[in-house]
């Protein structure tokens, strides 16, 4: 093993974990389900692209680890390993962050019991899945921060490595450091948040009755107006008022403004998601600048393959903007509905005639 290093920086990169259709592929898959958590009323839609991103997600942490130690000399650096930290960071976050909207989706869109069910257990499988690529993306994170030094093929130019968090710092020393503290805490936090939602519902109801007791066993509360019209609060559901001297509010009619269509709340979601996506693929490719990482642009079967994974949240994007653009789903559900119902009425007066 050679203890210099023969680059100026860091070997050049491994074109089937971060060549650049590689990155593009994942760049595009996170940003297209953000945009469809953000639009879309479909639980079904939504799920789909997500378990095709969480299957890239295992097999790039499988191939990484297969490249880096299951082979002699390895056939992946420590700067490889990087790039593939970045993404697998990029595309975490996305589906951590978009299942709970998608829970939201699913209790606004189950109307009907077999449609609830069916969702439901959607819904529950892709959190498991989830569950088990993100601790796969925790051991991936923590075997590389362990074995940094000596991670890879050419391990002499790993001291020249930096992490970038919009400048560039050592990768063994205060990045390893900071790489560390971080992981720890998204390790010990995720895993609180994923016993909290994966408890019991027993569990669950015992400690909610619990907490009910303790409510009712505190005093009751007298709180006097004067001495003629005493307000009773006894408990949190027993309020006694004198009626006799409520006067009724007075209603007064709101003025309607003009009302756009447009969702701004979800419109102002889409722009923060798009900003802070972008600022995560520019950090990802200064990672590749500043450790001076020469890019290889031949577009190689693999890295076709992976846009590939594009095509199905790409389809769904442009599916549900077509049909809502920036509008309310609701707005345009009834907008639907009632031009579904002036088209029948016509054909049956055309019918009639």
């Amino acid at each position: 093993m050679t203890t210099t290093c023969s680059y100026p920086s860091g070997p050049p990169l491994n074109t089937d974990v971060g060549g650049i259709g590689v990155r593009l592929s994942f760049y595009l898959q996170t940003i297209f389900i953000a945009w469809l958590v953000a639009r879309s009323t479909s639980v079904g839609e939504i799920s789909t692209a997500l378990y095709t991103l969480i299957a890239t997600n295992m097999a790039m942490v499988a191939t990484t680890l297969i490249l880096a130690f299951n082979e002699s000399p390895a056939s992946i650096s420590f700067h490889d390993a990087l790039v593939v930290f970045y993404l697998i960071y990029i595309s975490w976050v996305t589906i951590v962050f978009s299942l709970p909207a998608l829970s939201r989706i699913q209790g606004r869109s189950c109307t009907k019991c077999g449609k609830a069910f069916k969702e439901g257990s959607r819904s529950q499988y892709l959190g498991i899945v989830s569950v088990m690529q993100s601790y796969f993306a925790f051991g991936f994170a923590f075997c590389l921060l362990a074995t940094a030094p000596k991670f890879g093929s050419d391990p002499a130019c790993n001291k020249n490595a930096v992490v970038v968090l919009f400048r560039p710092f050592n990768a063994l020393k205060a990045g390893r450091t900071f790489g560390w503290t971080v992981t720890a805490i998204v390790v010990v936090l995720y895993t609180a948040m994923t016993l909290k939602d994966y408890t019991p519902s027993k569990v669950k109801a015992i400690t909610r009755r619990v907490i009910r007791r303790k409510q009712q066993k505190k005093r009751p509360i007298v709180v006097t107006d004067d001495d003629e019209n005493p307000v009773s609060i006894s408990g949190p559901h027993d309020i006694v008022v004198d009626s006799s001297r409520m006067t009724p509010p007075v209603q007064v009619p709101k003025p309607r403004g003009y009302d756009s269509g447009i969702a701004w709340s979800m419109s102002l979601e889409l722009i923060a998601t798009t900003i802070l996506w972008a600022l995560a693929v520019m950090n990802t490719e200064l990672l590749l600048f500043w450790n001076r990482i020469r890019p290889v642009n031949d577009w190689q079967y693999g890295q076709i393959l992976a846009l590939a994974l594009v095509v199905v949240p790409f389809m769904s994007v442009i599916k549900v903007f077509r049909k809502y653009g920036l509008r309310h789903s609701h707005l345009y559900d009834r907008v639907y509905h009632e031009e579904k119902l002036i088209h029948e009425d016509c054909g049956a007066i055309a019918r009639m005639c």
